[in-house]
């Protein structure tokens, strides 16, 4: 194994946990590496829910870990860490620093979806960002309200070795958006999004209202709050090892739009 290496990395991807035969539960951490030349990264497995409270980081915190390339895996971006080493170092806040955080991210954009296709079918990359011209919908369908047999196996495995830990709660339904890229020859995709905080939506308003109520309101807070007219939206994706050629949207960017930044920055003290 090489050599493992201290990076600091700003967290921009949680996916949602999710039970492994070989891991037991994992989490997909995908962000930007912080060095001379900022880039993208991916950090698998993770078992979050297993690290310390103080180990615990969030989006849009800068964490700092002993990492490795993952030699299983021939994405670029992919890394191995050393749980045990991570540990929070700083963090870029939202009030008033929407623009920091462009700073350490829009740099790496993509002109379009169809372009970052295009581009890891040569060299294989399997992270972007760029901005949609058009999101058309999103939308939520029904999926199984249970985890399948093998799964069930290896969350009871996990009950028994931890019994203090929450059961990991499964979330039956999917959510995808429909929209189209800058490409002018832009067919149109309609991608998945597993990012946590789109589970963790349904999760807390799950107990208060009704299917038809709930979806409303996930529909309502992404297309018309963090996709809506007063922001400035942007996909982050990226694919799977066993299917490269599939992209997902791992995260929604959604920095204020200029006008409302300026409002901002002359209210400040």
């Amino acid at each position: 194994m090489t050599r493992p290496e201290k990076k600091k990395i700003l967290v921009l991807v949680k996916t949602y946990p999710n039970p492994s035969t070989r891991y037991t539960e994992t989490v997909c951490v995908a962000g930007v590496l912080m060095d001379a030349k900022p880039s993208w990264i991916r950090l698998y497995p993770i078992p979050f829910r297993d690290l310390p409270k103080d180990q615990q980081f969030k989006k849009y915190d800068v964490i700092e870990a002993d990492i490795t390339k993952n030699k299983e895996d021939f994405r670029p971006e992919s890394f191995k860490v050393f749980s045990e080493t991570i540990s929070t170092v700083g963090k870029l806040d939202a009030k008033y620093k929407w623009e920091k955080r462009k700073e350490a991210i829009l740099p790496l954009c993509d002109k379009s979806m169809c372009d970052i296709q295009k581009e890891s079918a040569t060299t294989q990359k399997s992270l972007g960002i760029f901005k949609p011209r058009k999101i058309i919908d999103l939308s939520i369908q029904t999926d199984k309200l249970d985890w399948t047999s093998s799964q069930k196996e290896i969350l009871s495995q996990i009950s028994f070795l931890n019994a203090a830990k929450k059961p990991l709660e499964k979330v039956p339904f999917k959510f995808k958006f429909k929209y189209e890229c800058l490409d002018e020859s832009c067919p149109g995709h309609n991608q998945g999004i597993i990012d946590w905080e789109i589970y963790q939506l349904y999760r807390n308003l799950k107990s208060e209202d009704n299917k038809e109520t709930l979806i409303k309101k996930i529909k309502n807070k992404y297309m018309g709050e963090l996709c809506g007219p007063k922001k400035d939206p942007y996909f982050i994706v990226g694919n799977q090892k066993e299917g490269p050629k599939s992209f997902m949207i791992l995260s929604v960017f959604h920095p204020p739009k200029d006008d409302q930044l300026k409002l901002f920055s002359n209210s400040e003290p």
